[in-house]
């Protein structure tokens, strides 16, 4: 089981292509947890932190988080 990152459309697009392209692979592989991150400083990493503690104290602890995002 692997975390999967992406961000929400920012800067008042619709669309995030990776966001997108994340959306893609979770549903390609039962092995993989999706986390949509705003686009938020201070709220980004503390929602990271707590899916990854959720997956732990669920028994699945990620043993690799992946981080999509576009420029």
């Amino acid at each position: 089981m692997f975390l999967l990152t992406a961000f929400e459309p920012f800067n008042g697009a619709s669309v995030n292509g990776s966001l997108e392209a994340a959306r893609l692979l979770a549903s390609e592989r039962s092995d993989t947890h999706l986390v949509v991150l705003p686009v938020v400083r201070e709220v980004a990493p503390r929602q990271l932190w707590e899916a990854y503690i959720a997956r732990c104290r669920a028994g699945s602890p990620p043993p690799v988080i992946v981080s999509m995002g576009e420029a």
